[in-house]
């Protein structure tokens, strides 16, 4: 056998055994790189929902106190 596994088998299966090793480690970093992204998201998503709701708060007050002004600008009218 003249092909480098048949030359250098020690080597071969070595070089197989390393890349599988470092195959795992990969996909491990990829199963937490995917988890912390997953983390930011949730956090994202809480935060973009905590902003809307202060902003419909927000607008709902401006809404009522312009309300409130223009009854007592009537009131002053009559």
């Amino acid at each position: 056998d003249q092909s480098l596994a048949g030359l250098f088998p020690d080597l071969y299966h070595r070089r197989i055994a390393n890349a599988l090793v470092r195959q795992e480690a990969s996909l491990e970093s990829a199963r937490q790189e995917a988890g912390l992204i997953a983390t930011a998201t949730a956090r994202t998503n809480m935060v973009e929902r905590a902003y809307k709701d202060v902003r419909r708060r927000d607008e709902r007050e401006r809404s009522d106190r312009e309300r409130l002004d223009l009854i007592a600008q009537k009131r002053e009218q009559e």
